[in-house]
């Protein structure tokens, strides 16, 4: 299960580099208009996604399943 939400994690990152690159690499305000939106999801279910995997670990270490 954890590796299932690092993958998760690992692909939010790749999607946040990409829309950085993108922002970066252009000089366009309007780029930045319509790419500010998917990056601020996708560092919410990057959030998201690593709290989910610190309480899993929590409750693992704990023993619960």
């Amino acid at each position: 299960m954890i590796e299932k939400i690092d993958y998760c994690i690992d692909s939010v990152n790749q999607l946040i580099d990409y829309v950085f690159t993108q922002i970066r690499s252009s000089d366009s305000v309007s780029t930045g208009r319509r790419y500010f939106p998917l990056l601020a999801v996708a560092q919410h279910a990057k959030d998201s996604y690593v709290s989910i995997k610190d309480n899993l670990e929590r409750d693992l270490k704990n023993g619960k399943k």
